[in-house]
């Protein structure tokens, strides 16, 4: 269903009626965002947008590096920045701060195991959860 999707889109070839339904295939890559919102019972908005952002197009491998310094130093090493060697959180970085979050509550949908994968796969693994939440919800 992936790859039928991604061709069509590659070849301009959408047609609205056939991916655009209540049961859309589509709802895995853009899963509703308020049915996390109403399980956590908070607002994910912001770390929502930054995931999407930062990992969805990076190949870079920055879980590791992210939890180092999570663990090293908390949340206070990512809005420390250095003028001379730039700042201390790359934005794959911040994104996966900001999936570690939600991983409580996105782990009790499916697993997401951040280390080990690319940005990209960690990103992929978070949307089949979002997608799992939000059928849920419905």
């Amino acid at each position: 269903m992936v790859f039928d999707y991604a061709s069509a889109l590659q070849n301009m070839q959408l047609n609205a009626g056939v991916w655009i339904s209540a049961d859309d295939p589509l709802d895995l890559f853009h899963p509703d965002t308020q049915a996390i919102r109403d399980t956590a019972g908070q607002d994910f908005h912001y770390q929502i947008s930054k995931i999407n952002e930062y990992l969805s197009s990076s190949d870079a491998y920055s879980a590791g590096s992210a939890v180092t310094k999570l663990t090293a130093k908390g949340k206070a090493w990512m809005s420390e920045s250095n003028w001379e060697t730039g700042a201390n959180a790359t934005n794959a970085e911040w994104a996966i701060a900001m999936l570690l979050e939600m991983i409580p509550i996105l782990n009790q949908y499916y697993v997401i195991d951040p280390l080990g994968s690319s940005d990209r796969e960690i990103y992929f693994q978070y949307l089949v959860a979002m997608y799992l939440v939000s059928q849920e919800k419905n």
